[in-house]
């Protein structure tokens, strides 16, 4: 594990925070991101050597939240860090802090504030209100940042808004979705934005409404991948009308797995190609027979592999066809006689 090599050019003895730390920096940057920033300030008292794991540890994070913190501050011109050949931080320096960022307005002293005009209750609440909005708001894009490695830009940022604002999500079932996403290689906000207008028109209100439904996704596609091997289909997934194809099958006819794939071999058999058209013709009329399990299929329609109903009908249209002869049993009878 790497020593990070902390050289503080601020102070030593003692810990200090500047204040221009607190009036220009502090208020922008999330929380972990402070705490980071502090425990250095703490260890590089004596330009110690830290590794992130122990930062990690000691701030009860991830070590990719230490690394992003450290790269939060060093944009912001708080700290340098250290590369090594293979592009590890190895080392940093915690900087002077500049007296007042431009890209910051400082706030303002005790001594300079006014006493504050009395506010209605209700003024009041809205404040509280917006206060716990901005902050949820702050929580939730740390924690998209964190599972897709970036800062968020603008129109990410409108989109989570659009979860919260117009989609109405509580926090946590924000948090699942983004979860749910990437987890499932998805890191586009354009796909999580389209998996929450889904959950959206069916009612998901809460995590476990949205382990449901995603449990349910996760049977159907396995279900549909079946059916694709049963065709010879593989290395894709089911389009959108195939899907609407085996939905009708296993929700409105409500036929087992073993139905539908006999209907698949037959289409074969018959098509020599996949065919969904053809397979919902023969699926529509066995629902339409009450036809509802294997054994009902060997029943009522008894095909075997390799039969074909063109074959089996040019047979016996050939034999029909062939010349009949007829005999006179007398006839023959006495011709038999005659010649003893």
């Amino acid at each position: 594990m790497t020593h990070l090599k902390i050289r503080n050019h601020c102070q030593g003895g003692i810990t200090l925070i500047d204040n221009n730390f607190i009036d220009y920096y502090m208020a922008e940057a999330h929380g972990e991101y402070v705490k980071v920033y502090l425990l250095l300030l703490r260890c590089g008292t004596k330009n110690s050597e830290l590794t992130i794991a122990e930062i990690a540890d000691r701030l009860e994070c991830t070590e990719r939240d230490v690394v992003r913190a450290l790269k939060y501050w060093e944009k912001a011109g708080l700290l340098s860090l250290d590369y090594d050949q293979e592009g590890h931080i190895c080392g940093l320096a915690i900087s002077r802090l500049a007296n007042e960022p431009a890209v910051y307005e400082p706030i303002s002293t005790y001594e300079e504030e006014e006493s504050p005009a009395p506010v209605s209750v209700t003024a009041s609440v809205s404040d509280m209100r917006s206060y716990k909005n901005r902050k949820d708001f702050a929580e939730l894009t740390y924690v998209a940042e964190c599972y897709l490695g970036k800062t968020l830009s603008k129109t990410e940022s409108d989109t989570l808004s659009y979860f919260m604002d117009s989609l109405n999500f509580p926090l946590d079932l924000i948090e699942y979705l983004i979860e749910y996403s990437v987890e499932g290689g998805h890191k586009s906000f354009r796909y999580m934005k389209a998996v929450a207008k889904a959950w959206a028109e069916k009612g998901v209100r809460s995590v476990e409404d949205a382990k449901r439904d995603a449990d349910e996704h996760s049977n159907f596609t396995a279900q549909c991948n079946r059916i694709l091997k049963a065709y010879g289909i593989s290395g894709r997934l089911a389009g959108d009308a195939e899907r609407v194809y085996i939905h009708t099958w296993l929700e409105e006819y409500n036929l087992p797995m073993d139905v539908i794939l006999e209907a698949c071999r037959r289409t074969l058999d018959s098509t020599h190609q996949p065919s969904f058209a053809h397979t919902n013709k023969i699926l529509t009329d066995w629902h339409q027979r009450g036809i509802t399990s294997l054994e009902d299929v060997n029943r009522l329609d008894p095909r075997r592999p390799g039969f074909s109903a063109k074959a089996a009908e040019k047979r016996t249209r050939h034999f029909n066809n062939a010349p009949t002869r007829s005999y006179d049993m007398d006839e023959l009878e006495k011709k038999l006689l005659s010649t003893n």
